[in-house]
């Protein structure tokens, strides 16, 4: 029922589906085969994604003492946010979704990609979606680790692909990763990436990653860039904090896609700033930005 908890010992998933309505806590928890998670918060001991297998996400809060995805493995909520037209920063006629950077424009008149919303430091939003009957936006994952997160996998927010429907469709901007971990290591992927738009659609903007710590060994990606089409989504926002940090590090990494920018409004400081491989940062009127 809802607002109910459901507390369970060691547990074994594969191939399932755990409706939340209210609050799950799990122990030590091995996820063997594809499983979904719906929308809400869930609670493990240690929480282990292996054998090949995708842990499906669409806005969900993972609290573990240890979190850990093996090579072949995911963590997904890709393509999980917001439906073609829709969300914040949905298309306009042929562009594609916003949300951490801009979305690319289509090649119909009056071509608009979605704006971009939402928080650099502390992302929970749903990407949006790219116009026509487009990609959709990536969902929202939010993993609190008390100890060690271990990468060798995948964990992703992608925005969905235009599709085959129309050479207008736009791609659906890529959607929110948040982490606060002990430490963090591994040589997989975190990735919040725009959806490519069809050859006349815009590409969806990059999504939002944010990642505090106290100790990194990690190896691997952490990136946000636009989808690929008619123009390429803007590059979003890659946030990095230890826990020596008074402001953290924001890295813009367009992965030499130029396209739509990136909006950073407000008052923002980092100790770093990072633009690379064609990223266009956007400083609106009255916001203001100090790095360094």
């Amino acid at each position: 029922p809802s607002g109910s908890t459901v507390t369970a010992g060691t547990v074994s998933l594969a191939s399932c589906w755990l409706y939340n309505s209210g609050t799950v806590s799990l122990g030590d928890t091995t996820v063997s085969g594809n499983t979904v998670l719906s929308s809400g918060t869930y609670t493990f001991g240690d929480l282990l994604v292996t054998n090949s297998s995708v842990l499906t996400c669409t806005q969900a809060y993972i609290v573990a003492n240890n979190v850990t995805v093996d090579s072949g493995s995911l963590i997904s909520a890709n393509g999980k946010g917001s439906a073609a037209q829709s969300g914040s920063g949905a298309g306009v006629s042929s562009g594609g979704g916003g949300y951490g950077g801009i979305g690319g424009i289509g090649a119909l008149s009056g071509s608009a990609g979605g704006g971009t919303y939402g928080s650099v430091t502390a992302p929970v939003s749903l990407g949006s979606g790219g116009w026509g009957t487009g990609g959709a936006g990536g969902g929202a994952i939010r993993l609190e680790v008390t100890e060690n997160l271990t990468v060798n996998g995948v964990i992703s927010a992608n925005g969905a692909g235009g599709g085959s429907g129309s050479i207008y469709n736009g791609g659906g901007s890529g959607g929110s990763i948040w982490v606060t971990a002990g430490s963090i290591a591994g040589n997989g992927s975190i990735s919040a990436i725009g959806g490519n738009g069809q050859s006349n659609g815009g590409g969806g903007g990059g999504g939002r990653i944010a990642v505090y710590y106290t100790a990194n060994e990690y190896t691997g990606s952490m990136v946000a860039y636009g989808g690929t089409g008619y123009q390429a989504g803007g590059t979003g926002t890659v946030y990095t904090k230890s826990g020596t940090q008074t402001h953290g590090d924001l890295v813009l990494d367009a992965n030499s896609r130029s396209g739509g920018g990136t909006s950073l409004s407000g008052s923002l400081e980092f100790d770093s700033l990072t633009v690379t491989n064609s990223a266009k940062p956007v400083i609106p009127s009255g916001s203001t930005l100090t790095a360094g």
